[in-house]
């Protein structure tokens, strides 16, 4: 898919950008990204969280949590 070099360097600019408050061109990044792959990626307390918050159902957060 991508080379590790490259996603290196574009983790470097999602830092900087974070770090400049400026995370305008990540939320478009991620808008690429499906539900369920943005839902696989968040830890089991932050998991607990979207849940909490209605942003994910007890079914996705029950798939995950296994």
């Amino acid at each position: 898919m991508h080379s590790d070099e490259l996603l290196e360097v574009v983790l470097d600019q999602i830092q900087q950008d974070i770090k400049d408050g400026d995370v305008t061109s990540l939320f478009d990044m991620l808008e690429y990204i499906d539900h369920d792959t943005l839902v696989g990626f968040l830890s089991y307390s932050r998991l607990d969280s979207a849940l909490e918050q209605g942003l994910i159902t007890g079914e996705e957060h029950n798939e995950q949590v296994v």
